[in-house]
């Protein structure tokens, strides 16, 4: 039996769950710059400033978490006792699924991009002074 579709599946989502690790370690650099400004940084206000940043940084982590948790769910649809499904099993609804998460992945991916942005000008900005 072929299992074309199911591996295609298979190593988009995988490579989804690659991206939103790295992605995590981002947040986590970022997170960590930020903390380190507060602790040497004698800028008036800079605390909530940051405040302002690392509760967006957090909500987008939120988000990640759902988002790998969705792909890593569909990822178990595709196997059955640790095997690929053969493509007969790949239903309409699995392909929906896909679709859904590939939009949604590449939705959080251009918020991530956006977000980080916005916090290394923050941050090089606040570096500046």
């Amino acid at each position: 039996m072929s299992k074309k579709i199911s591996a295609f599946f298979n190593d988009e989502a995988s490579g989804w769950i690659s991206s939103l690790n790295f992605y995590d370690d981002e947040i986590k650099s970022i997170e960590k710059e930020m903390e380190d400004i507060i602790n040497r940084n004698s800028v008036i206000n800079i605390a909530a400033k940051v405040e302002v940043h690392q509760v967006i940084l957090g909500q987008v982590h939120v988000k990640l978490l759902k988002q790998q948790k969705s792909i890593l769910e569909f990822l178990s649809h595709l196997k059955i006792d640790n095997e690929l499904i053969d493509d007969q099993q790949v239903t309409d609804l699995l392909e929906q699924e896909m679709r859904l998460l590939a939009l949604g992945f590449k939705q959080f991916e251009q918020e991530f991009i956006d977000i980080k942005y916005h916090c290394n000008i923050f941050l090089i900005d606040i570096l500046k002074k």
